[in-house]
């Protein structure tokens, strides 16, 4: 599934942006650049914070007055 994902990213890039990020890289390395950043996504306890983060961000974008207001007193 990772294979899948990096491959689908890699082509979502455009060209241009490819050869400045990747440096002229091969397909293959390119590959195995994208899912060494994927691999993050599969440590559990980093997914856990990162799904908290963004559950947090949206509830705050729904209902503002529920975030914290450190300017006022």
């Amino acid at each position: 599934m990772r294979l899948a994902a990096a491959n689908a990213i890699i082509d979502a890039v455009p060209e241009m942006v490819r050869r400045v990020y990747f440096a002229g890289a091969q397909r293959d390395d390119m590959v195995k650049d994208v899912q060494g950043i994927l691999d993050v996504f599969g440590d559990a306890y980093l997914n856990r914070h990162f799904v908290f983060a963004v559950v947090e961000v949206i509830v705050v974008r729904l209902f503002p007055e529920m975030g914290v207001d450190h300017g006022s007193k």
